[in-house]
């Protein structure tokens, strides 16, 4: 469970950091 609950922390960092630069909307 705790590998699950990390894997989805890093999921979720991981398209956050997808949304921090703004290339796709140049």
């Amino acid at each position: 469970m705790t590998t699950a609950f990390t894997n989805l922390k890093s999921f979720l960092n991981y398209i956050k950091s997808l949304q921090l630069p703004p290339i796709i909307q140049q």
